[in-house]
């Protein structure tokens, strides 16, 4: 069964069926919506008018394009500010008020306002003093 216009269809096929909004018939073809089962694989792909930004799910990997985010499966790209209170990130940790090495010999403080630099304190700059090496 086929219901189609200028804008939706339904393509109720039993190998491949999908929904798609503005006369998309296959994934990741041209701009618009299209959901549904291409190769035995649940896809989505969303594009903007212009085919330039887009979220693609081939079944596998989420893509997502867009001017200040960009995901892939290898890589993660934002403009703009990032915030967080918790998390690692390229061997740092970050807590609510810390930025630590995951081997913690590296600290940078803001609720005490020290830097701590080595496991045993050899190197610390505190905010009132700073101690003799």
């Amino acid at each position: 069964m086929r219901a189609q216009n200028n804008y939706i269809i339904l393509q109720n096929d039993s190998s491949n069926p999908y929904i798609s909004i503005g006369n998309v018939t296959a994934y990741n073809q041209s701009n618009g919506i299209w959901l549904g089962r291409d190769n035995n694989t649940n896809k989505i792909s969303i594009k903007n008018s212009a085919g330039t930004q887009y979220i693609l799910w081939d079944g596998t990997n989420l893509n997502i394009l867009t001017p200040n985010f960009t995901l892939s499966n290898t890589s993660l790209t934002v403009k703009g500010t990032v915030s967080s209170t918790q998390g690692d990130i390229g061997g740092w940790n970050i807590s609510n008020t810390q930025l630590k090495s995951n081997d913690n010999n590296f600290v940078l403080d803001s609720a005490n306002k020290t830097i701590t630099i080595s496991a045993n304190n050899a190197l610390r700059i505190g905010y009132f003093n700073l101690p003799a090496l």
